[in-house]
């Protein structure tokens, strides 16, 4: 077996904010920090970082198996977040 991480990656734009779950992501540089990640460009993430031109990673911890279930199923956005207030509250 091969260990892997998962990330939850996030994009905004004015059209709103879109995060999925990734499982593959690499470092291809220090300075500058740089990373590759394999995105289908069929996904709503994919369309929302070609607009936004820009993106967040967020590494999960083993202990946070949930939160990256949790992004792999289609997540609302409440306003100016995500639908995440009742998560955080129960974990």
């Amino acid at each position: 077996m091969i260990p892997y991480g998962f990330f939850v990656l996030s994009a905004r734009s004015d059209e709103g904010t879109v995060a999925a779950t990734a499982s593959w992501l690499g470092q291809t540089s220090t300075e500058p920090p740089r990373v590759v990640v394999a995105l289908g460009n069929d996904t709503g993430l994919w369309h929302q970082v070609r607009r936004a031109g820009t993106f967040a990673v967020n590494a999960m911890g083993s202990g946070q198996k949930y939160l990256a279930s949790f992004f792999s199923r289609r997540v609302e956005p409440e306003g100016n977040m995500l639908a995440v207030a009742g998560l955080w509250r129960t974990r």
